[in-house]
């Protein structure tokens, strides 16, 4: 009972002069420092105020970085992956490659065999489908001799020889006559040319109008024949698509490209660097016909003479 009547006595009592005035400069000083604040409490105001959205901004910039990462690890996952795939595709390859020499070296073994002869034909069939993953050279050479070899009393080996022939053009390479390379009649151009049954193929010439001593010019003509005497003649010339037997015929800088090759083994033949590309060949089996294939096989550019 006393304290509260201490209370009421305070409360009543009046302020001095004095107090009055420290109140208002307590008062003062504390309007003056919200309005303007000292660095560190600006500071600390900002915090109060802005603190839940800066922390919101941090937790997003920081889920960002984590999705930046995570996609920069996948991308470089998939790199990995790409170049795993791209490494193995290779060896792949290779191994495939390597099994087709393997299994088609094994049919030279035995030639006459039908199952060798079946197991060649198939390797050659693989082979031109993949062309960028050609068969070793030195290994259709091998090979395909094997079977001309065996076709001197099996007819059926004759057959797969002729497969290695055709297979073994395909390889062959000859730079193209860029566009605008004249094409002429050939009985137009030099009387070194004799082409008879040479069906729709077109002739043209890698270097048009540049001439050469007669013993360096391409010819094509019966064997024996000189139709050209002793005139200058075209370095080379370019036979493509068509057929064209080739029985009795001296061909002399020639390249036959795209066409299909008759030969019957009748007549002799006498070939001077002359190139067969991407030919086929329709030859029948006799000697003649075999030494043919061989100088087919053995070289991109044929020099043979048969009698």
């Amino acid at each position: 009972m006393s304290r509260l009547t201490l209370v009421r006595d305070v409360e009543e009592m009046p302020l001095s002069k004095e107090n009055q005035d420290w109140v208002n400069d307590q008062i003062e000083t504390a309007v003056t420092r919200r309005l303007n604040p000292t660095p560190r409490r600006a500071a600390l105001d900002i915090i109060r105020t802005w603190g839940p959205p800066i922390t919101i901004v941090a937790i997003f910039a920081t889920l960002l970085g984590v999705t930046v990462a995570s996609l920069i690890q996948a991308f470089s996952h998939v790199k990995e992956e790409t170049e795993f795939r791209t490494k193995t595709g290779y060896r792949l390859d290779s191994i495939e490659k390597s099994l087709q020499v393997i299994r088609i070296s094994s049919s030279a073994a035995t030639p006459d065999s039908p199952v060798s002869q079946a197991e060649a034909k198939a390797v050659i069939a693989e082979a031109r489908k993949n062309p960028s993953r050609p068969l070793p050279t030195p290994v259709v050479e091998q090979v395909g001799k094997s079977f001309t070899g065996a076709a001197t009393t099996d007819p059926s080996a004759w057959k797969v020889a002729l497969e290695f022939v055709s297979y073994r053009s395909s390889l062959n390479k000859f730079q193209v006559p860029p566009k605008g390379t004249q094409s002429l009649d050939p009985r137009s151009v030099t009387n070194y040319l004799d082409f008879g049954d040479v069906g729709p193929a077109k002739l043209e010439f890698p270097q048009p109008r540049v001439l050469v001593p007669a013993s360096e010019a391409a010819r094509y003509e019966d064997i024996g024949s000189n139709l050209n005497g002793t005139r200058e003649g075209l370095a080379t010339i370019l036979m493509e698509g068509g057929k064209l037997n080739i029985d009795g015929k001296y061909a002399k800088n020639i390249v036959f490209m795209d066409m299909e090759i008759h030969y019957t083994g009748g007549k002799p033949l006498v070939l001077q660097n002359v190139t067969f590309v991407n030919c086929t060949f329709v030859i029948e089996n006799s000697e003649r016909s075999r030494m043919l294939a061989d100088g087919l096989l053995g070289s991109s550019s044929v020099s043979l003479s048969i009698a």
